[in-house]
């Protein structure tokens, strides 16, 4: 778990005293505040420390928090999953606090859960679902489309390889472009490019615009 907008007054033994169950703890000092990271043994001490966050203010201020997996075993698998199963959906735009178990409860027809992360193991808003069969797919795929979690509308795409046959080859040299307008300056670029399909995206370059928070 990573706790960030901490107050630079919360040590080690504060932290520790209110989640006992912690077997790694890792403070650090940022810009005016502090972060820290905390390692459980179980999924359950993990929800513990969830539920007891809800109730738990520094300073006046709630932490933020958001869940940690493991990076490489998570793109290893993710990449199972689309190269495996026909019935794999894309999930977008979920809350950054959401956990795998959460994620499950809002999707109860999905078999298995997959978080997407960012190359620090944090979770980036995206997952993937893998579905028992097409009808159930199907479902969860017209279940997005009116779908909100904590006041996010969801975005769900197909994650599997299709074929068409075309008289002309495809241009391998043929590149296309997105342009987004005013990101806020405090989205790092690497959490941009976890939204989209690491095989898809040849580069990212942006410029902060003058005068504003955005880019």
């Amino acid at each position: 778990m990573l706790l960030t907008s901490l107050p630079c007054s919360v040590s080690q033994t504060i932290l520790k005293d209110i989640f006992p169950s912690v077997i790694h703890l890792n403070l650090r000092n940022t810009a005016g505040s502090k972060h820290a990271l905390l390692d459980f043994s179980s999924n359950d001490d993990y929800l513990d420390a969830v539920n007891r966050l809800k109730s738990i203010e520094f300073d006046g201020v709630k932490p933020n928090y958001r869940a940690i997996v493991g990076y490489t075993e998570n793109v290893i698998q993710s990449r199972k999953f689309v190269t495996n199963s026909p019935n794999c959906l894309i999930i977008r735009n979920l809350p950054y606090s959401l956990t795998a178990t959460e994620i499950k409860e809002h999707f109860p027809m999905a078999n298995r859960v997959h978080l997407g992360v960012n190359k620090f193991g944090i979770f980036n808003g995206s997952c993937i679902l893998e579905m028992k069969n097409k009808e159930d797919l199907q479902i969860v795929i017209n279940e997005c489309k009116h779908k909100y979690i904590n006041n996010r509308l969801v975005r769900a795409n197909l994650q599997c390889k299709s074929k068409s046959e075309s008289s002309k080859s495809p241009d391998a040299s043929m590149s296309y472009g997105l342009k987004l307008k005013e990101v806020p300056n405090v989205i790092e670029d690497d959490r941009i490019k976890a939204l989209f399909p690491e095989t898809s995206l040849t580069g990212l370059s942006s410029a902060p615009l003058k005068d504003s928070n955005t880019r």
